[in-house]
């Protein structure tokens, strides 16, 4: 120190050049044109597109680095069904006939979606030992009916078990006026000849609904809630379900064929 101050006049550390940068803006620029010909590309090998295109060695922290630098960052794209001429026709012409139904028509309808939990918020569905755990739910004008939690896949079979143990409860918790309309979507175990006929045995009348056509149904915002909730909590999926039933005793909840209230 007392060198350096009689040399320089200071006791301050002189400037040091340091490493020099591995990137330059022309190869930042070569980046962003990778990112942007497929967005879907993990860091890693974009790392190694990079290598290839200048030549330099650089790790998938330094891309994420660079690309952050430059304002650019990974997140999770809104998922949008996939929809044909037909799909779109078809969706038009329903949202023509509804448009103009007043409130009373709307109170009629029982709406109704199964989905499966969330635990990463990465995958829409989990792996576990006893198969994927899916919740089946209704709700009307009035509120909200039974939540149905099944284990498994949902085929025609299980699907009418539990219309028959949730859906004519769900019109008396809700105390819907009949004759009702019941809305469900185009899944294949719903439109079984099965699931068909238990229909038409309990007189029940079922709304045409569009194919692939999720985001017309009123429910889909009750999920979104279900997803957030979920996602705040960290323990397992049957705590998260038995909290959040216990601190809404008034939700009945069924586990396959046993109801726990």
């Amino acid at each position: 120190i007392i060198d350096r101050y009689n040399e320089i006049n200071s006791y301050k550390d002189r400037p040091r050049s340091g490493r020099p940068k591995i990137s330059t803006q022309k190869y930042d620029r070569n980046l962003i044109r990778l990112v942007k010909k497929n967005r879907t590309e993990p860091s890693h090998v974009l790392a190694n597109q990079w290598k290839l295109s200048n030549g330099k060695t650089a790790s998938s922290s330094f891309v994420r680095r660079r690309l952050l630098a430059n304002k650019l960052e990974w997140i999770f794209a809104v998922k949008k069904p996939r929809l044909s001429a037909n799909h779109v026709k078809a969706r038009k012409a329903f949202c023509k006939m509804v448009k103009s139904w007043p409130v009373s028509k709307w109170k009629q309808f029982i709406f109704s979606d199964e989905m499966n939990i969330e635990v990463d918020n990465r995958k829409n569905r989990i792996c576990i030992r006893s198969g994927s755990i899916g919740i089946w739910c209704c709700m009307s004008y009035y509120g909200l009916g039974i939540h149905c939690i099944f284990e498994g896949r949902l085929n025609s079979t299980r699907y009418i078990q539990i219309l028959n143990e949730n859906l004519i409860e769900s019109m008396e918790k809700l105390r819907q006026v009949e004759p009702f309309i019941f809305q469900q979507d185009n899944a294949p175990c719903h439109r079984a000849k099965i699931v068909t006929e238990w229909f038409t045995d309990k007189k029940i009348e079922c709304l045409k609904w569009p194919a692939n056509s999720p985001d017309l149904n009123c429910i889909e915002n009750l999920w979104s809630w279900l997803d957030r909730e979920l996602a705040k909590r960290r323990a397992t999926i049957p705590r998260r379900i038995e909290r959040n039933r216990t601190r809404n005793p008034g939700k009945s909840v069924k586990k396959g064929n046993r109801e726990s209230r």
